[in-house]
């Protein structure tokens, strides 16, 4: 899968290779800027592991998912599938920003996890459902709105028959 992705978030837009701010009534192109014209700029980004019932590891990610957080991002997601439950949880409900190496990251970890393990997304918010459908990686994986349906065990019935089927 390759595709290039263009976000806006917060005033900013976001590709892989530049980041420049955009004026809402300016025709002018915006002047590019680096990464290092950030680093004085707290990184709002956070990941963490836990394991809320057997056979389930949660990644709880929040904050900006982008070019300088993508890498904790993709070490801590590769971790947990080489140390996982056979269920992997990520919850990006707490995600402000997913950028394109955020999104490629998840795509990776699709990737890295099967077929030993079964993936789940969690968005929380519209935007952060959007950006998955948009990817495709809704598609790939299952993707919640809530934590809790998240982690809960898939129930599936078979053999059953409803009385109201006309065929009884």
């Amino acid at each position: 899968f390759a595709a290039k992705f263009h976000i806006i978030s917060e005033g900013l837009l976001m590709s892989s290779h530049t980041v420049a701010p955009r004026r809402p009534n300016d025709a002018a192109a915006p002047t590019s800027r680096t990464l290092a014209d950030f680093d004085s700029a707290p990184i709002e980004f956070d990941v963490t592991r836990t394991r809320p019932r057997p056979g389930v590891t949660l990644c709880s990610v929040s904050g900006i998912v982008d070019s300088v957080t993508g890498l904790d991002l993709r070490r801590t997601l590769l971790t947990a599938i080489r140390t996982a439950e056979p269920t992997i949880v990520v919850d990006l409900s707490g995600v402000k920003s997913l950028g394109v190496v955020g999104l490629n990251v998840l795509q990776e970890t699709l990737a890295w996890a099967e077929p030993w393990h079964r993936v789940r997304l969690v968005t929380g918010s519209a935007k952060i459902e959007r950006l998955l459908r948009v990817s495709g990686l809704s598609a790939r994986t299952d993707v919640f709105e809530r934590i809790d349906d998240a982690v809960q065990p898939r129930r599936i019935t078979c053999g059953t028959r409803s009385s109201a089927s006309p065929n009884t």
